[in-house]
C-alpha cells in the first residue's frame, strides 16, 4: 500500500503534468513482482527486471526496465552513491 501511494504521490523523478500536456503523453505501466537481493549487478537482466538500490544513508532508488537500456546505464545512474543493498524484481511493462 505505502509503495503504491509513494509511487503516485511522492515520486520526485518527474514533475506533475499540466492538463494541456496530456495529449502528448505516452503512459507506461510497470507491474512489479517480489524483490529479492542480489550480489552481482552485472548479472541483472535489465530487459525484464527492475532494480531497487539502497544507499548507506537509506536513500532508495527504484529503476524500472524502461528507464535503462544497459548495465552501464544502471552503473552511471548509481555512480557516486554508496550502495549497500541491491534488489531486483521481475517487471512486466505495459505500453
Amino acid at each position: 500500500k505505502d509503495y503504491l501511494h509513494g509511487a503516485l504521490k511522492r515520486d520526485t523523478r518527474y514533475k506533475p503534468l499540466d492538463a494541456a500536456e496530456t495529449d502528448d503523453v505516452n503512459i507506461v505501466i510497470t507491474i512489479a513482482g517480489r524483490r529479492y537481493q542480489i550480489d552481482d549487478p552485472d548479472s541483472i537482466d535489465i530487459a525484464n527486471y527492475g532494480v531497487v538500490a539502497t544507499s548507506e544513508n537509506n536513500e532508495t532508488d527504484v529503476i524500472v526496465p524502461s528507464e535503462i537500456n544497459s548495465i552501464d546505464a544502471l552503473k552511471r545512474r548509481l555512480k557516486g552513491k554508496e550502495i549497500n543493498q541491491i534488489y531486483v524484481f521481475r517487471a512486466v511493462i505495459i505500453r
